[in-house]
């Protein structure tokens, strides 16, 4: 028997007690679940129930779910219920919604938005005259179809990964992991970049960031959260006072801008 999940139930609670607002109950990855959890979820829109539960006139359900992955597919007359929406994700409202943005991921975002949902990774091809065309990328569906690797890939969510990491951070730790190197695969890798890649893949999105990182390290503050102020004209004669009490006397006498 289908039982609403406690927070359905909250959210049934809270629509009956509020009977003059407009709760959503947001519900994600619906065809990411087993078969009969989805088919049980499908009497929302049509039947406003959830088992043997009625859901409230003012309780809006917005529900969510994905196309590709492991997931079970919905037929046309499952999808006839809903009012369908396809989203995608886009630079302007990721760096609006993300305050803390680390500079360096920032920096990249702008000059390669398309970076955003990466799915295409560098490939090594051999190329010969007849496919001169062929840029050597691949895109991540057809690297997942092929094997059971698990490969890492730059959506949103782990872009906010690393530009949180980032921010943890001072630009000499950074330094320190970029000059960190071993071989992996007979090639020569900085610590840096194998973190990364373990939070956004082996994609363009990271060979950007990597190239952002190494040519601004020196000049940029990757500590987004952290305001730089001028060095006050008073610093140097506080340095002079020769005992606490000269220093005490001598604050005393400073403007509240100089404090």
């Amino acid at each position: 028997v289908f039982y609403p999940h406690a927070i359905i139930r909250r959210a049934i609670a809270y629509a009956i007690e509020n009977p003059h607002e407009t709760p959503i109950l947001f519900l994600d990855e619906l065809n990411r679940t087993t078969p009969d959890v989805t088919s049980a979820l499908l009497s929302i829109p049509t039947l406003r129930t959830i088992g043997n539960t009625d859901l409230p006139d003012n309780l809006r359900v917005i529900i969510a779910g994905n196309d590709k992955g492991n997931i079970t597919t919905l037929d046309e007359a499952s999808v006839s219920r809903f009012v369908l929406f396809p989203v995608e994700p886009d630079v302007e409202t990721f760096i609006q919604v993300n305050t803390q943005l680390n500079p360096f991921v920032k920096t990249v975002l702008m000059q390669h938005p398309e970076s955003l949902f990466c799915k295409m990774v560098q490939t090594v091809t051999s190329q010969s005259d007849d496919d001169d065309d062929d840029d050597g990328m691949t895109s991540i569906d057809e690297i997942l179809d092929d094997g059971d690797d698990m490969n890492q890939i730059t959506t949103p969510r782990t872009i906010t990964g690393v530009s949180n990491w980032l921010n943890c951070y001072d630009n000499a730790a950074l330094m320190t992991l970029l000059q960190e190197t071993h071989n992996r695969d007979g090639e020569e890798v900085s610590l840096l970049q194998e973190i990364i890649e373990g939070f956004t893949g082996r994609t363009n999105f990271t060979k950007f960031l990597m190239a952002e990182i190494a040519t601004n390290l020196m000049t940029v503050n990757n500590q987004s959260n952290v305001t730089s102020v001028p060095k006050p004209q008073c610093y140097d004669k506080m340095k002079q006072c020769p005992d606490i009490t000269a220093l005490n006397q001598f604050i005393s006498t400073m403007s509240d801008h100089d404090k």
